[in-house]
């Protein structure tokens, strides 16, 4: 069951590194888009 929890753990870690790796790449690609016009 400890083993669990721990993967548990490193799975809920990947998917909030993913989240926010994904808002600061949509805010990149806004910057660059308003840069452009």
């Amino acid at each position: 069951m400890e083993s669990y929890q721990s993967l548990l753990g490193v799975i809920t870690h990947f998917c909030t590194c993913c989240f926010i790796f994904q808002l600061f790449f949509q805010l990149r690609i806004k910057r660059t888009k308003e840069n452009n016009k």
